[in-house]
């Protein structure tokens, strides 16, 4: 690496692809690749490299706590669907990775059959907001962070 230092990286996290095993979210898969590279070089995430995320669409169900995920996007009613994402998502954000949804996607996303769309309290605690995902993505790339889609 040429700079070890003053990195600043922001991911559209806007799939709800899971990998080939269909045990984690691709994208989350990506970032946490990402974290873990740097570190093996010694960077500090939030000191040496700032990486923010914004999760918008479909993307931002990894975004959600267990009950809620479950409630908007679970298919079978006898049984509780976890967010697969939520353990490595609660990791890179006690590593320093900044989490934020896109405001859009939670007033559009109802629960099947209802007009009860998603809340903050819906949200991962330390998730934020954004009024619009795209847009913050162009605002953080305006503020010199460089743009990823994995």
């Amino acid at each position: 690496l040429n700079r070890t230092n003053n990195l600043h990286v922001v991911v559209a996290l806007n799939s709800a692809a899971l990998n080939g095993a269909k045990t984690q979210a691709q994208q989350v898969a990506n970032i946490n690749n990402i974290v873990s590279d740097y570190e093996k070089y010694g960077l500090t995430i939030g000191t040496d490299v700032d990486i923010v995320v914004i999760g918008y669409g479909a993307g931002a169900r990894w975004l959600l706590t267990d009950t809620s995920f479950d409630t908007f996007f679970g298919t079978d009613a006898a049984t509780v669907e976890a967010n697969v994402a939520l353990p490595v998502i609660t990791s890179l954000i006690t590593k320093g990775v900044k989490f934020f949804a896109c405001q859009n996607t939670m007033i559009n996303t109802k629960i099947p059959g209802t007009t009860t769309n998603i809340k903050t309290t819906d949200l991962t605690p330390e998730v934020n907001m954004v009024p619009a995902g795209v847009t913050a993505l162009l605002d953080f790339q305006y503020l010199r962070y460089q743009y990823i889609a994995p």
